[in-house]
């Protein structure tokens, strides 16, 4: 019963592409009824996805709650020495790849 009930929500769900387009259209206009319907019956078959709504819905947040603060300097600058040790240790990572 479990994978029958599987099968057919995955063939009346659109696909992950799908649902991360109306994932991101959420963001800036309020789906239809049968959008978020049909996103929510996919997010029971695809942790993924729902993450992936999860996950944008969230910076949405912060950006609305800190978005004023973006490009601020926040006045907590690396010294010199501080600086050489980041790339340093960048480079290391670089040539590891």
């Amino acid at each position: 019963m479990n994978k029958w009930l599987s099968s057919c929500i995955d063939r009346c769900t659109p696909s992950c592409e799908e649902v991360a387009r109306l994932a991101s259209e959420a963001l800036d206009r309020r789906l239809t009824l049968r959008e978020r319907i049909a996103m929510r019956m996919h997010f029971t078959i695809c942790y993924f996805c729902r993450r992936y709504h999860d996950q944008l819905a969230c910076m949405q947040r912060g950006l609305n709650s800190h978005g004023d603060k973006l490009g601020q300097d926040c006045g907590k600058c690396l010294c010199a020495e501080e600086k050489a040790k980041l790339k340093e240790a960048c480079r290391g990572r670089a040539g590891k790849n």
